[in-house]
């Protein structure tokens, strides 16, 4: 059952739909003051190591 959530959590569509969700405030900076810029080049950078770490639950 955790996996098949986790696995729901970073689908594709979600991950889309969270996109969209953070940057309707455009680029102004997080509580981690990083700006949608800066997340959008970090995650594609990172991406298939969080998703794995997810996974794994680490």
């Amino acid at each position: 059952m955790h996996e098949d959530l986790m696995e729901q959590v970073v689908s594709r569509d979600n991950a889309a739909n969270a996109w969209l969700a953070v940057t309707r405030t455009r680029d102004a900076p997080r509580i981690d003051r990083m700006t949608t810029t800066q997340l959008r080049d970090h995650m594609r950078q990172h991406w298939d190591t969080l998703r794995a770490e997810l996974l794994a639950g680490t």
